[in-house]
């Protein structure tokens, strides 16, 4: 097949679940035998050992909906068998469309309003500016969902946000999950069980929209346990955490690679406070490396985080976040490893990238045969 796929998240210019999830859809379809080519706003080329991969750089623009115009110029009259948008790089184009097309929006995040919440306290500058753009990115991505041939939804609450905001029908919405490399470098080879139980782990931006601010709230109520939580990224509230200085509190900065292996290898289990999802690689890698997980009901969490794998609590909720944390502080060593190793299996099974890209593959295929 031929293939376009544009987008403007690819890992390392874009840290995060959604830059790797294009870098390993890209390998794994180049790897497959199909010819693609990739539209980005980067200058480097990260595909320089891929024949079958040729790279586009085109203007990034102020924003993504800027980008987006200068891929329908890019496109054309062009034709190829079928059409990749990671996000909105494809929205302008989709009406005029000589093939077909899947877009694959990850969060669909004007979907999941629920973290506009408290933003305007812990992020005013960047609330203000969401809001000031909520409603033409809400109407940008029902346009990308009802004019595409499929949307992709990862599972979950991500099905009932597509089906409210865009009345699709069932068969037009394409349940494809994310995926984790077993290979990355980020993954040890054989992990072993959760390290130090009294240490938790959050991998992501520190940022309001992870609910960092949640989970600051629950540690604030937790200094009569030996647990210390280990914050592994950057984000707009780094300062802030810093300047609340709690002693259970850790900023460990950004880690990646054999680094980020080893924060996953010495934890003992790993929180996921945040606000909207898609489905995180965060909670994937940290399912991989056998930890027992406390997340937030949002997005795909729910298919990751079982009874069997974790605790799957309410978003917002403090109290919750707590207890939680709580009854982590009492499991035994036994439930604990039961739990990391079903996490574990899961994956193996379900979310790496030697299960999920053929069902990519074929999906791209059934769509290409109209």
């Amino acid at each position: 097949m031929r293939i376009l796929f544009a987008t403007p998240h690819l890992f390392p210019d874009v840290v995060g679940g959604s830059g790797l999830h294009s870098v390993h859809l890209i390998r794994h379809l180049a790897g497959a035998g199909h010819e693609l080519d990739v539209l980005h706003p980067y200058p480097t080329r990260h595909f320089p050992d891929l024949a079958s991969v040729a790279e586009h750089t085109l203007p990034k623009g102020r924003h993504v909906l800027d980008f987006a115009r200068h891929v329908d110029r890019w496109t054309g009259s062009r034709t190829w068998d079928v059409g990749y948008s990671d996000g909105l790089p494809l929205v302008r184009y989709l009406r005029r469309r000589r093939f077909p097309c899947i877009v694959n929006d990850h969060t669909w995040r004007e979907f999941q309003p629920q973290y506009f919440g408290g933003f305007l306290r812990h992020e005013p500058r960047k609330a203000l500016i969401d809001l000031a753009l909520f409603r033409p990115r809400l109407w940008a991505r029902r346009h990308l969902a009802r004019n595409s041939d499929h949307a992709v939804s990862m599972g979950g609450l991500l099905d009932e946000n597509l089906f409210q905001q865009c009345n699709l029908a069932p068969e037009r919405i394409l349940n494809l999950p994310n995926a984790v490399d077993v290979h990355a470098p980020e993954l040890d080879a054989a992990p072993a069980h959760a390290g130090d139980p009294s240490r938790l782990l959050y991998v992501g931006t520190i940022s309001y929209r992870k609910g960092i601010h949640i989970l600051m709230d629950a540690m604030r109520h937790l200094p009569d346990l030996d647990v210390h939580v280990r914050l592994v990224g950057d984000g707009p509230l780094v300062e802030a955490v810093r300047k609340a200085g709690l002693d259970n509190v850790e900023l460990a900065g950004p880690r990646f690679g054999t680094d980020l292996a080893r924060e996953y290898r010495q934890a003992g289990a790993f929180v996921y406070p945040s606000l909207h999802e898609g489905m995180p690689t965060a909670l994937l890698e940290a399912m991989w490396h056998r930890l027992p997980l406390v997340a937030t009901d949002v997005g795909a969490n729910r298919l990751l985080v079982t009874r069997q794998t974790g605790q799957l609590i309410p978003p917002n909720d403090a109290a919750a976040l707590e207890g939680a944390i709580r009854h982590l502080d009492i499991q035994t060593a036994v439930d604990r490893r039961a739990q990391g190793q079903a996490g574990r299996d899961l994956v193996q099974d379900q979310y790496c990238w030697n299960v999920v890209g053929p069902m990519y593959e074929e999906a791209f295929r059934t769509a290409a045969a109209g």
